[in-house]
């Protein structure tokens, strides 16, 4: 660790985080629990191995204390089914479906710059669902970085 202000890391935390997690809290909520942000979290992580096991170990908590009250909320006839799957899926890799990718493959150079719009549009079609992006994101950039009609 570099010179400079003492880490607030306590070897208890490994314990505290599976206890918060456990009733189905994030380790957001645990980080905010200890005055703590959630960068500081994934750095405590990558340095204390004994943290990473304890905040891998709260996640699978967490994900069972909300597995546990889907299941039990499907009994119940106001249960709301898509507002929970729809956190489940925010949440948990495991209700996330399959990432659809679609891989575009360039031989050679392309100066995308030269292109016209047309041509970039197909291009970003085949990288994006078109529809998904607003015209605005489509119209050219003004500014310091926007290439002038001489170049």
């Amino acid at each position: 660790m570099p010179a400079g202000r003492p880490s607030d890391y306590r070897p208890e935390y490994c314990q505290a985080v599976i206890d918060h997690c456990s009733q189905g809290a994030t380790l957001t909520s645990f980080a905010a629990s200890i005055d703590q942000g959630r960068a500081t979290i994934y750095r405590w992580q990558d340095e204390h191995p004994a943290f990473r096991d304890a905040c891998s170990r709260a996640r699978a908590k967490c994900q069972d204390w909300w597995e546990k009250c889907f299941r039990d909320g499907v009994k119940d006839r106001q249960f709301q089914a898509n507002a929970a799957l729809t956190a489940m899926t925010a949440m948990f890799d495991d209700f996330r479906p399959p990432a659809q990718r679609q891989e575009l493959h360039i031989t050679g150079n392309v100066n995308v710059r030269s292109l016209p719009r047309a041509e970039l549009e197909k291009l970003a079609a085949q990288v994006i669902d078109i529809e998904e992006v607003k015209p605005a994101q489509l119209e050219p950039q003004t500014g310091e970085n926007t290439p002038d009609a001489s170049t």
